[in-house]
């Protein structure tokens, strides 16, 4: 949907056939890595014993940790990383968010169109509280500045996202109706700022 809305209908529909998926990221990486630290759940980070990925043996391994789909960091960078996640996780404990509930909690459900027409949707939230009413939503970003938030939720369809999921787990859960809150919980690793935007 946030394809389709900021790109156009022939992105989203190459993504849906999976004849399309943009490029990864440096940043794109790092906040898969600081996912799966932060909520213990997403892909498998690697930890390669070398000091660069300047040599033939340490390209190979790169290599080879990215063709089993899971993320290479350097040893050399890990402790500093973690110590970075340990940081944002404390700073979201002090507002509040915990991750107590499930993490990347998949779901599929149907949005019916306006000429009646039933669509399946799918997605992952990355996590529930479900006593809390609550689907929390890691954005981790070089700036956590407010202005830079809001440019954040526009470019990339954060609003979408919110409306979608929280549709998705009304239509899961009817009794929540009009009850659930979505956060979106912009991290920066490198200060452990956090602003939080429900």
């Amino acid at each position: 949907a946030i394809l389709l809305v900021n790109k156009s209908p022939l992105h989203a529909h190459l993504r849906k056939t999976r004849q399309f998926e943009e490029a990864s990221t440096e940043d794109m990486e790092t906040g898969t890595m600081a996912h799966a630290m932060l909520l213990g759940k997403g892909r498998t980070i690697v930890t390669l014993d070398f000091p660069d990925y300047k040599t033939k043996a340490a390209q190979a391994a790169k290599k080879e940790v990215y063709a089993r789909g899971e993320i290479p960091i350097l040893a050399s960078k890990e402790s500093k990383f973690r110590a970075n996640v340990e940081r944002v996780k404390l700073n979201l404990s002090k507002l509040g968010y915990e991750f107590d509930g499930v993490s990347e909690a998949g779901v599929s459900w149907f949005e019916t169109t306006t000429d009646g027409e039933d669509v399946e949707c799918w997605g992952a939230l990355d996590h529930w509280r479900e006593r809390q009413r609550t689907i929390l939503d890691l954005k981790f970003v070089r700036s956590a500045h407010v202005d830079a938030c809001r440019r954040h939720i526009w470019f990339f369809g954060g609003d979408i996202q919110a409306a979608a999921y929280t549709s998705a787990v009304e239509k899961i859960h009817p009794e929540l109706t009009g009850r659930i809150t979505f956060v979106l919980l912009f991290c920066e690793l490198a200060t452990g700022a956090v602003t939080p935007v429900p």
